[in-house]
Formats: C-alpha cells, sequence, structure tokens
C-alpha cells in the first residue's frame, strides 16, 4: 500500500487542540486526519461533540460514563478518499447504484479499511461506536 502521509485539505473538518475531526458516517462514528495520542484525541472528539450541541461525547455516543472504556475505542489506521463504489467499472455494476449516488451527495467520502491497491493513503484517528 503506497502512502503519501499528506493529509487531505477537507471540507466539514473542525479543529480542537490542534487535531481535525469530523462525524464518519451515520452511525455515530468520528474521524480525525492523522494519528493522535489516545487521550488527546479523545479530547478533540469530546470537544467536537459538544459543538454539536451534545453534553459530552458519552451523550453523542454513549459508553456509560466511563472513560477508560472510551479510549477503548479509539484506532488509529489509513484511510482513503473514494469517489465511487468499488464496483464502478465493473460489468455487473448497476446503472443506477445507489451507493455511488449517495456518495456523489457529498464533497468527500472516506474508507477507512483501505486495500493494499490503494494509493494516497492517509493516516487517520477513529472513534468507534
Amino acid at each position: 500500500m503506497a502512502n503519501s502521509q499528506l493529509l487531505p485539505d477537507l471540507e466539514g473538518f473542525e479543529e480542537f487542540f490542534g487535531i481535525k475531526v469530523s462525524t464518519l458516517g451515520e452511525d455515530g462514528g468520528m474521524v480525525a486526519l492523522g494519528h493522535h495520542e489516545p487521550k488527546r484525541a479523545l479530547a478533540a472528539f469530546n470537544a467536537y461533540a459538544k459543538s454539536l450541541g451534545f453534553t459530552d461525547l458519552d451523550d453523542f455516543s454513549s459508553f456509560g460514563g466511563d472513560w477508560a472504556k472510551a479510549l477503548d475505542r479509539i484506532r488509529t489506521g489509513q484511510a482513503v478518499l473514494r469517489k465511487q463504489c468499488e464496483y464502478a467499472g465493473r460489468k455487473d455494476h448497476e446503472t443506477n447504484c445507489s451507493e455511488c449516488a449517495q456518495m456523489s451527495q457529498f464533497p468527500w467520502w472516506m474508507d477507512c479499511s483501505p486495500t493494499v491497491d490503494d494509493v494516497d493513503t492517509f493516516p487517520v484517528t477513529n472513534w468507534e461506536v
């Protein structure tokens, strides 16, 4: 897997404690650009949740108020930006693919499970729900 390690400049990220954070998906996950120390990342995710109107990160994505357990939800990895679903370009790809249509509605679509064939991956820190 090639890795440029350059962080993309993406719309929709807010910065907390020097960490650029955004929501990821519809299930309450969050992503931060770059790899960060877990406690610092947790503080940034918590500040981001508060900026969205939640009392704190526990209110945003319940973990029972156990901040030690919350730290267990922090993961670092690699990501890649996608413009089409994994089936685009194949003969059996649907003309009106709902996944491709959904991807086209957003300024970016991040896949946090890149393959060995992906180029231009970049480091991320995830809040998993």
